[in-house]
């Protein structure tokens, strides 16, 4: 049998055998039976479940660092703001990968990066601005505005309700 038949059949084993397709005592036979017992010709290939489960654990830490950065130590203000604003953007990042991987992936990580936005743009106004509650409000509804932009082009429902209710909240605090 020629190596690339044998590679692709090799393949096609070690994906069923990864979803289940077959149970894995069917595919460790064929495994063994198109290597001829040797484990060496198995091409080793780095799953996307592992790139998947190592970007959105990344994802949820994020924000857990920056509140610890920013809470926690004593760094500067601008230190803790260039720390924050850097997690935002690798948030980003990870995100637009997520996507790129499977979308169906991407809820952690958006919700991770929305975090992250709203805490950087909140202590940004709040340090420039001082106490000014006109300036806070406008960063809080910009925000549930682009919650429910997002909601709305990726089709999440949760992400819209949370605007909703944000606005909400912001519009009886504000009355009061």
């Amino acid at each position: 049998m020629g190596k690339n038949r044998k590679e692709t059949i090799i393949n096609e084993i070690l994906f069923w055998k990864e979803n289940n397709l077959l149970p894995p005592t069917y595919c460790d036979y064929l495994l063994a039976f198109y290597t001829e017992g040797s484990l060496d010709e198995i091409p080793v290939k780095k799953s996307r479940n592992k790139r998947l489960i190592g970007l959105i654990v990344l994802a949820m830490c994020l924000p857990i660092i920056s509140i610890l950065a920013t809470y926690f130590t004593e760094l500067s203000f601008d230190l803790q703001m260039l720390l924050t604003g850097i997690f935002v953007i690798i948030s980003f990042l990870l995100v637009y990968f997520v996507l790129k991987i499977d979308k169906m992936y991407i809820h952690l990580p958006l919700i991770m990066t929305s975090v992250l936005l709203f805490m950087f743009s909140v202590q940004v106004v709040e340090r420039i601005f001082g106490e000014n509650t006109l300036l806070l409000t406008c960063t809080i509804v910009l925000n549930c505005f682009i919650w429910a932009g997002l909601g709305y082009y990726l089709r999440l429902k949760y992400f819209f309700i949370s605007s909703v209710i944000g606005l909400l909240i912001v519009g009886v605090f504000w009355i009061m």
